[in-house]
C-alpha cells in the first residue's frame, strides 16, 4: 500500500509539472503581426544564437523569426503570455 501511494504521488507530481510546464506562450509583435512561439525564435545572446520552440524567456528580444518559411530580421520584442 506504501508503494502504492508514493506512486500516485510521484504521478501526481508528474501531471503537475506538465501542466505547469504548458502554461506560457511567447507572443511576439513585429511586421508580421502578432506570431506566438509555435514557430522557432531565434534570439540574439551573448555566447551565441539560441533557438527558441514553443518556450520564450520574458522581455526578451529575438532578432529573427521565421514564419511559414518566411523569415523577417527585425527586433521583435516579447512578451510573456498565459495561454
Amino acid at each position: 500500500m506504501k508503494r502504492f501511494n508514493t506512486m500516485t504521488g510521484l504521478v501526481m507530481m508528474l501531471l503537475i509539472f506538465v501542466s505547469c510546464s504548458k502554461t506560457s506562450t511567447c507572443t511576439c509583435r513585429g511586421s508580421l503581426g502578432q506570431v506566438n512561439a509555435q514557430t522557432t525564435l531565434t534570439s540574439s545572446e551573448p555566447g551565441g544564437l539560441n533557438s527558441f520552440d514553443n518556450q520564450c524567456e520574458e522581455n526578451s528580444t529575438y532578432e529573427s523569426l521565421t514564419v511559414n518559411g518566411v523569415t523577417e530580421t527585425t527586433e521583435y520584442p516579447c512578451e510573456l503570455t498565459k495561454d
